[in-house]
This record gives C-alpha cells, sequence and structure tokens, in this order.
C-alpha cells in the first residue's frame, strides 16, 4: 500500500471514530499510548 494509500485508510478510521464519540490513539508495539489524533 502506498503512503497515500495509509493516510486514508487513517483518515477514514479517524472520522468513523468520531461520528461514533470514540478517542483514536496511536499506540507502540507494547501498546502504550504514544499519541491522540484529535481536532478531525
Amino acid at each position: 500500500m502506498s503512503s497515500a494509500g495509509y493516510a486514508y485508510a487513517l483518515l477514514k478510521v479517524a472520522l468513523e471514530a468520531k461520528q461514533k464519540g470514540k478517542p483514536i490513539w496511536v499506540a507502540d508495539n507494547n501498546q502504550n499510548i504514544e499519541t491522540e489524533i484529535i481536532g478531525i
């Protein structure tokens, strides 16, 4: 998948989560939260 494809997939997941009132986080391999995506 191209980087544009990954960006589209991430945006799609983030928008679905926003519609459901859920947060989006990026986690490392140990499931530690690295960052939260906000402002979409």
